[in-house]
């Protein structure tokens, strides 16, 4: 990477940030998310409910971890 493009990078690393932050806590992707994973996913001792309401809190879980990941991210 030359100096020209490191430049560019740490002018845009903000904005890309907050687009993936906004991005990974978004209400409606875990949603989808969790829709997906809890059709593909059977836990026999489950309800669906439960399994949704489970796969929720991985996914906030997952979450913290990433959100926390990503800010902590410095080009």
């Amino acid at each position: 990477m030359n100096w020209i493009q490191k430049i560019g990078a740490k002018m845009l690393w903000p904005r890309i940030k907050k687009e993936v932050l906004k991005y990974v806590e978004s209400e409606e992707y875990q949603k989808k998310y969790v829709e997906i994973i809890n059709k593909k996913l059977d836990l026999p001792n489950l309800s669906e409910v439960a399994e949704a309401k489970l796969l929720n809190q991985i996914y906030d879980a997952g979450q913290e971890a990433v959100s926390e990941m990503i800010d902590k991210i410095e080009i």
